[in-house]
């Protein structure tokens, strides 16, 4: 995953194969985008036409609605109660920070 990272943050990926049809390479082109704020959403990744075939809305819906209405997500959440020790407890980042940018760029 750090490898894909490197390479659609330098635009340097492999050309997407020719047995995915047009229109669903021009979605991965689009999710491999640069700049993060030029990537399409979630919910514009789930609402392409090539994507909402594939997988039936009635799943979609299902699973999100279930997973917010269950708490599953917030219920995985632990903070100390001492909110000092939580920058020691969690991982490095796992992206450029503007200084690695400064450094990368050189």
């Amino acid at each position: 995953m750090q490898g894909l990272f490197k390479k659609v943050t330098a635009g340097t990926y492999p050309e997407i194969p020719k047995f995915y049809s047009a229109e669903f390479a021009g979605e991965i082109k689009q999710m491999l985008q640069q700049n993060p704020a030029n990537r399409p959403s979630c919910e514009e990744i789930l609402a392409h036409p090539c994507v909402r075939e594939r997988i039936p809305e009635a799943q979609i819906v299902q699973e999100s609605d279930q997973v917010l209405a269950e708490g599953k997500i917030l219920g995985t959440i632990m903070i100390p109660k001492n909110l000092n020790v939580l920058a020691a407890r969690l991982p490095k980042p796992n992206y450029f920070t503007p200084q690695m940018m400064k450094k990368y760029l050189q």
